[in-house]
């Protein structure tokens, strides 16, 4: 029988109020601390970034308090406050891991806004992990059912659009809300989910910088209206969807809810390069060609880039700024070639991306070399290929780019970033990302103990006690 809307929101209130941290299976327990490691990481890393800077400057104005810390030296502010910058921090670098399919990037909504409230009132690790588990669960399930018409159909941003819903279950499920508690919360978000536009990027404005840590923030102020009395709609889902995505897929929602977690599935894939998601195979590929053959730039008459539709939301071929540069593909792939050294030299592409790169004419010129085509067969291995429950990648993430020479050469590198293990990186790999991200702004020996305060969270009574690592 197929689900109805009215289905979805009480089964949505009563798995997120259910489900307690004894009752998560192991291997989501697992996937969840590499991901808060991995968040943190990017979160450093971002709180560099320029567009950080104006999100800092009015929490420091408008939203100051004691309750939660900013990271990396951001000082104090409210619970909402640390949530909107630290999740701006992680959001800005395009670095976090993403359900490629969902097309959401849980972390830079769940993790600021779990850690913000969590310190301000004092829960334990396992009431932290029991909120990010199913939030994520939950918000992978919403992009699956119409994550891909957001974007493609409407313009929107998923990760954002939808990630208002999972920022709320993860709070209300850290702080223990019952069925109806739940229910009401999500209730409240639905009516305040953010309206981000996709034309952010390729139009060079930096408030697509803000869009996680408003919807970060927004989980820390629905439940928190929720529990101060304010009510929300009881069948949101109904109404939100008939509004806002229109053409969606149901069955996602529910489907062995509670029994299969697409949490430890393998979807969940940690990037390796700060870019913007679409871009990430072809990135791949572009390093496997310069680590593979010496290419003068000079000497190049086209280059194709082939992979899913998703490519089109990467045509960009002349940014202005590291924001839009992020999410060009042509762009991005000509400087790969035009600069090969260093991005060879450069394994998680941490450095290599500065405004000097983004102002380089040479990569500008070569940039309007390069021809985007949708693979048919890359686009059906991404969105339609059949799901697995087994607990094994069950989809490709593909990319091709091919080079043509002026002589004729033709040199071709394919990549597959499931293939690669994205998804299901070891504990010493997500570790080992932590420390390239943050090793210019924490020091070697605090950064060890934050990944062992990490791996060892079900055992921390007080959250503050990781919180304390990152503030410094």
């Amino acid at each position: 029988m197929a689900t109805t809307t009215e289905e979805v929101a009480p089964a949505f209130a009563q798995f997120t109020a259910g489900t307690t941290f004894d009752s998560l299976p192991d291997p989501v327990v697992e996937r969840v601390k590499k991901s808060i490691l991995d968040v943190l990481g990017v979160g450093v890393y971002g709180s560099d970034y320029p567009a950080v800077k104006a999100p800092l400057d009015y929490v420091h104005r408008h939203n100051k308090g004691d309750d939660a810390s900013i990271f990396c030296g951001g000082g104090r502010a409210t619970a909402f406050g640390a949530a909107l910058v630290n999740g701006t921090y992680a959001h800005t670098t395009e670095f976090a891991e993403g359900f490629t399919r969902a097309l959401v990037h849980p972390g830079n909504v769940v993790v600021p806004a779990v850690l913000a409230a969590g310190e301000r009132d004092h829960r334990a690790g396992q009431d932290l992990l029991a909120g990010v588990a199913v939030s994520y669960e939950i918000l992978i399930r919403l992009g699956l059912s119409c994550g891909l018409h957001l974007s493609l159909d409407l313009g929107l941003h998923p990760p954002a659009m939808l990630g208002a819903f999972a920022s709320t279950a993860a709070v209300a499920r850290m702080h223990q809300f019952d069925e109806a508690q739940m229910a009401n919360a999500l209730g409240v978000v639905a009516c305040h989910t953010a309206t981000p536009l996709m034309r952010a990027a390729d139009q060079h404005a930096t408030v697509k910088d803000l869009f996680q840590g408003w919807t970060a923030a927004l989980g820390v102020f629905a439940t928190d209206m929720s529990s101060a009395g304010l009510t929300g709609v009881p069948d949101w889902v109904t109404p939100w969807y008939h509004a806002v995505p229109r053409k969606y897929d149901l069955e996602p929602l529910l489907d062995q809810l509670g029994d299969f977690w697409h949490v430890s599935s393998g979807g969940i894939r940690i990037k390796t390069r700060p870019v913007m998601g679409m871009a990430q195979p072809t990135m791949q590929a572009m390093a496997q060609m310069v680590a593979n053959k010496q290419i003068d730039h000079r000497d190049i008459e086209h280059i194709k880039v082939e992979s899913s539709n998703r490519i089109e939301l990467g045509r960009i071929y002349h940014p202005t700024d590291i924001v839009s540069a992020r999410a060009g593909i042509p762009f991005l792939a000509a400087a790969a070639l035009v600069r090969p050294e260093a991005f060879r030299a450069d394994k998680y592409m941490t450095s290599f991306l500065t405004q000097e790169v983004v102002d380089d004419k040479d990569i500008h010129a070569l940039s309007d070399k390069v021809e985007l085509v949708t693979n048919p067969e890359f686009d059906h291995n991404l969105e339609y290929a059949e799901v697995s429950t087994d607990g094994s990648p069950y989809m490709k993430f593909e990319a091709r780019v091919t080079v043509t020479l002026q002589d004729g050469t033709v040199i071709s590198e394919y990549a597959d970033m499931f293939a690669l293990g994205t998804g299901r990186m070891s504990r010493d790999e997500v570790a080992d990302k932590f420390r390239d991200a943050t090793k210019k702004i924490i020091a070697a020996d605090r950064a060890e103990k934050i990944i062992e305060t990490v791996w060892s969270l079900d055992e921390v009574d007080d959250v503050s006690e990781l919180l304390a690592l990152m503030a410094p």
